[in-house]
C-alpha cells in the first residue's frame, strides 16, 4: 500500500535530480526560515500535505507545494526576476512530477498514481518572518485505496 511516505520520497527525488533546486522541505512551513538556513540551501521546494479524501477505490491527497528563493531586501527590483525563475522552477517540478507518476523505471506506463492537472499556483513575497520569495501551487495525487479486508489488520 502506498502512502505519504511514498508521495514525500517522489518530490524528494525530484529536488535531489534537479540542478537548481538546492534543498527540500516538508512537514511543518516553520522550517522554511531564513535564521535556521544557509545561503546555499535556496531555492527551495517545501512540499507538505494539507489533506486526503478516502474514497472506495483511491485516496486523494492534497499538497500546498511551495517554489521559493531570498530575496534582498535592498533589492526589491529582482522581485521580478525572482518570480519569474520560481515559477518556471515549479513548471519543472509539475514536470518532472507528471513523468515520475505516467512513467516507470523501465519506461512504462505507471497507472497506479494520477496527478491532476492543471495546477493552481500564487505567488507571494515575505509571506514568512524572512524575505522568501515564489510561488505556492496546489496539488491533488490519487493513490489506489484497495477495498480489502485481508489487508485490513483484524483477526
Amino acid at each position: 500500500m502506498q502512502s505519504v511516505k511514498d508521495i514525500d520520497n517522489t518530490f524528494r527525488n525530484i529536488v535531489d535530480e534537479h540542478q537548481t533546486i538546492q534543498a527540500y522541505y516538508t512537514n511543518t512551513t516553520k522550517e522554511v526560515d531564513i535564521d535556521k538556513m544557509t545561503i546555499d540551501k535556496y531555492p527551495l521546494l517545501y512540499a507538505g500535505c494539507s489533506g486526503a479524501q478516502i474514497n472506495g477505490g483511491y485516496v486523494e491527497f492534497r499538497y500546498e507545494v511551495i517554489i521559493g528563493d531570498l530575496v534582498v531586501e535592498e533589492q526589491s527590483d529582482d522581485l521580478v526576476e525572482v518570480y519569474s525563475e520560481t515559477l518556471l522552477l515549479m513548471q519543472d517540478v509539475i514536470a518532472k512530477f507528471e513523468l515520475a507518476l505516467s512513467t516507470q523505471a523501465g519506461g512504462t506506463v505507471n497507472h497506479e498514481w494520477s496527478f491532476e492537472l492543471p495546477v493552481d499556483c500564487t505567488p507571494f513575497t515575505s509571506r514568512f518572518d524572512n524575505l522568501l520569495t515564489g510561488w505556492s501551487g496546489n496539488f491533488t495525487i490519487r493513490i489506489p485505496n484497495v477495498v480489502d479486508l485481508c489487508d485490513a489488520l483484524y483477526p
